[in-house]
Formats: structure tokens, sequence, C-alpha cells
């Protein structure tokens, strides 16, 4: 029997490797996820699944420090052709991978990050392995990989090409297939996240939760209609400067959110402290609990869900009325394109 890798950078990831080893771990020997450094707590987070037993293994790998003390030492010639044997002596020494090396060898992979090295590292050191690519967000179904791109990496460098396009990802796990791009169209698979999530026994649900947030208080104590306002990190990806991002969602809340019992889930990689800044009074959801875990509270109903640009909305059950601004909500928030 194969075992299960997943690799995941994002609080989705996690809650979709969740969902896909509930419902596959029968078929299957031992589980290891592999946690990368891009959400802030992603140590601690590792901690609490490791205790949670949810999977037979969990490896925090910090692929962002990987990343950084490369750039620095590397000179262009090894940027350009020495990037595999680089990773894999960094990744080596920096966690304990080498350990997990009896499930690594005999082990389906489910990737997640369409490009980078938290994929290509498999990718280049597993290539016999199967692969799976499993969802990221938008980021599936928008290419940034050009037909230069694309050739300079396969021939030229002969290395990982990423979005799907190398031999080894043999299936591509979406919620919407066809809008795959057309290169790797006919590697799209259905992910059906509604479909997993009814199949979930009620104590799988309750193990999920408990594992992001052991204290839920209650979420519908108020006569009021709900209203859950998703953020994005703006400022951190520098957008907008963090005052305007706050009265950008001071005036969202003035649109949308009057005579509402507000409810507010930040992105995790936020460092912005809302408390008493946005001119209403708001029931926080930890940043570290992934958004999808609403659909197993009981209880919880959103009259009006409204977001920037998460896509992250269109995965939850418990809006009645689903609100998507997109970037030109906000004319700040369109980043001016560059002549030089």
């Amino acid at each position: 029997m194969k075992n299960q890798v997943f690799v995941c950078e994002t609080l989705y990831h996690v809650f979709v490797s969740l969902l896909w080893n509930e419902k596959t771990k029968s078929e299957y020997n031992e589980s290891l996820l592999i946690l990368g450094d891009s959400t802030p707590g992603s140590e601690g987070l590792c901690k609490r699944l490791a205790k949670s037993g949810l999977f037979d293994h969990v490896l925090h790998i910090p692929f962002g420090k990987v990343i950084q003390s490369l750039r620095k030492k590397r000179n262009i010639h090894k940027r350009l052709f020495k990037r595999k044997s680089s990773w894999r002596k960094r990744i080596e020494t920096i966690s304990s991978i080498n350990e997990f090396e009896h499930v690594l060898k005999n082990a389906e992979f489910n990737l997640f990050s369409v490009m980078g090295i938290t994929s290509a590292y498999f990718v280049l050191n597993f290539k016999y392995n199967f692969f799976r690519l499993m969802e990221d967000g938008e980021r599936n179904y928008f290419s940034k990989i050009g037909l230069l791109k694309y050739y300079k990496r396969k021939f030229l460098f002969k290395t990982y090409i990423g979005e799907g396009h190398d031999k080894e990802i043999k299936e591509i796990h979406v919620q919407e297939p066809h809008r795959l791009p057309v290169q790797v169209r006919a590697k799209g698979v259905k992910l059906d996240l509604k479909k997993l999530q009814s199949e979930l026994s009620h104590d799988a649900k309750k193990r999920f939760l408990n594992c992001f947030w052991e204290r839920i208080p209650n979420l519908a104590d108020s006569p009021l209609p709900k209203l859950l306002l998703i953020t994005q990190p703006l400022s951190e990806d520098h957008y907008v400067s963090e005052d305007y991002k706050i009265n950008s969602y001071k005036k969202l809340l003035k649109d949308y959110g009057e005579g509402y019992q507000v409810f507010l889930k930040t992105h995790p990689r936020e460092t912005t402290d809302y408390q008493g800044r946005l001119g209403v009074p708001f029931i926080e959801i930890p940043r570290s609990f992934p958004l999808e875990l609403l659909n197993f509270i009981d209880g919880i109903s959103f009259d009006k869900g409204v977001t920037v640009y998460s896509s992250a909305i269109n995965n939850l059950e418990c809006i009645k009325e689903k609100i998507f601004l997109g970037m030109d909500y906000d004319s700040g928030f369109i980043q001016k394109k560059r002549i030089l």
C-alpha cells in the first residue's frame, strides 16, 4: 500500500489535506503532512496537528528561510544551474526530512503550491512517485508561465516547470477543472469539497474543530442579522498602507454592515490589529482557524458575507448572501502599471 504525503503552505491546504486524508486513510499505509512557514504560527500548528493524531506524522519545514538563505549565498551561475543540489542540501540540513525517507520513497504526493521549491523539491527528488496537484485557490486558473519561460525551464535548465506542466504531475484536482489553463486542462479532476465535507462523521468534524479552536464561543447569541467580513493582507502585500486598508474596511462596513452583528475573519498573514479601529464592535474569529471549518460549527449562519477578493467565501455553505467586491471596489487597491 502507498503512503500519502501532503505538502502544505496555507490553512486552506491543511483543510483540504484533512478532508482527503479522512476520506482515503483506509486505502494507504502511513500519512505525512509537511507544513511550510509562509503562514504565521505554522510551528505551533504542526505541534497541535501532531498531538491530534489526525496524521501519522507531521513535519515542519521552513521553506521561506531556505529561499532567503539561498538568495543571499548563491551567485548567478548557481541560481540558474545548481538549483536542485542547493535546495536539497539546505532543506535536508534545516529540517528532519531524512527521518521520513521510508514514507517518502513509497508515497503518493499531494502538492498545493503551483510553483516554487515547496513543490519543486519533491518533484525533482522523487520523480518516480505519483504526484497530484491539489487546489491552491484562484491561482490555479491563471497561468504565469509563458512559452519562453516554459522552454527555458524544460530544455535549458532542465528543472521543475510548475503549474502542472511537469510530466510527473499526473492529476490536478480543482473545483472547476474546465477553468484550468488549456495546456494542463487534460489533467484536471473535479475536487468536490461539498461531497468530502458531507461524508465526514460528526466525530471527525469535532476533532478538526478542536485542533484549531478548542473553546468555540456561542456565535449565534444575538437577534441581529449576522455579517462576516473576510479581510485580506492588502497592506502586508504592499498594495496600500495599513491606515488606508483600515479606512477602506471601515467604509465597507458602512456600505454593507449597518444593522448587522459583525464577525471578522482576518487573513492568517495579516499583522493588523483591528480592535477598536473599524468604527463598529465585532467578534473576531482566530486567524489560525481555517475559514472553511465554519461549515462544521452547529447553528452558525451568516446572513451576509463580504470580501474584497478572498476566494474562500465560495467554500462557505453557512453564508446566505455572498458579496465578492473585487479589487476595483477601491481604486487605491489597484496597483499602477510601471512604464519602465
